[in-house]
């Protein structure tokens, strides 16, 4: 069950995981810690046991949400996310979520086209800790798409 949280301890182990360090750090990067993100009040960390989302608040409704999971947890990323999105669309002022993944991050990319996001273009650059610098393609998913996903 996903649940909202402002202690940064589990995502801060799951963030420094080698399985995903490597596709959320950036080069010169030791160490992240998300423990002022999570403190933040406007900002909604939500959790479960493999890791979770923290989504931001980009002015109008719309938050930039951050997926950082471990491998465990297999094919339920779908699920949690599903759960995040209700709870987001459902439980705050969220009429947009926005997320960014990085080319070459396939597990992300499943997860938002699996969600039903809606590419909206590639803009700007992300480097990998090992130097690679690639696009990145953003997505959306509005509180109406969703709902008209509900029904289905």
């Amino acid at each position: 069950m996903i649940q909202r949280t402002h202690d940064a301890t589990l995502i801060n182990r799951v963030l420094n995981d080698p399985a995903v360090f490597k596709w959320v750090s950036a080069p010169g990067i030791d160490r992240l810690d998300f423990s002022d993100l999570a403190a933040d009040p406007m900002n909604y960390l939500l959790t479960n046991e493999h890791g979770g989302f923290m989504c931001v608040p980009r002015g109008n409704g719309t938050y930039e949400v951050h997926t950082q999971f471990l491998p465990s947890i297999g094919g339920r990323a779908v699920w949690a996310a599903r759960e995040a999105a209700r709870f987001m669309f459902t439980e705050t002022d969220c009429t947009k979520l926005t997320s960014y993944v990085p080319l070459g991050n396939h597990r992300a990319r499943r997860l938002v086209e699996a969600m039903g996001f809606d590419m909206t273009g590639r803009d700007g650059s992300w480097t990998y800790p090992s130097g690679e610098t690639v696009p990145l393609d953003w997505y959306e998913l509005t509180k109406d798409e969703w709902k008209c996903q509900q029904q289905q």
